[in-house]
């Protein structure tokens, strides 16, 4: 790795010169900290008068990254709501949906890849209607 360097007359004011000397010396010795390449990611739908169907939430996703936890919520009535990645139903259950806010962890079949396709599947409707969900999960990104 090349380090930096200040030409001898880069500054006509010597105050300016040291300054910017000793940033330029504590530069070159400064380690190089990677922030964590992970982060929260969340996907927020809303269903205003969810039918007992599939629904393709998309058909090819841009990018990897895991859903942890599905948030639902109704503003009437309930249904149960289904997340499925290329066919699978993510592990740890289905989610209720009612009129309390309600949220499933998935640790497992929770992984989705880049140009997976994510399913909503409605079941079970009761008059459900404003229905609220939210895909959270972890999203990676490229480091140097």
């Amino acid at each position: 790795m090349s380090s930096l360097s200040l030409p001898a007359n880069a500054f006509s004011d010597p105050t300016q010169h040291r300054i910017i000397e000793r940033l330029v010396k504590a530069a070159n010795s400064a380690t190089l900290v990677i922030p964590s390449a992970e982060q929260v990611w969340r996907e927020p739908i809303t269903v205003e008068f969810p039918d007992d169907k599939d629904y393709l939430l998309s058909c090819f996703e841009p990018f990897g990254w895991s859903i942890d936890g599905v948030a639902t919520r109704a503003a009437s009535g309930s249904c149960t709501v289904t997340i499925s990645i290329d066919g699978t139903p993510l592990g740890g259950g289905s989610n209720s949906a009612g009129t309390t806010r309600a949220t499933v962890e998935h640790t497992s079949a929770n992984d989705v890849s880049v140009g997976a396709q994510i399913v909503l599947t409605i079941s079970g409707n009761s008059s459900c209607e404003g229905l609220n969900i939210v895909l959270i999960g972890r999203r990676t990104f490229s480091t140097l």
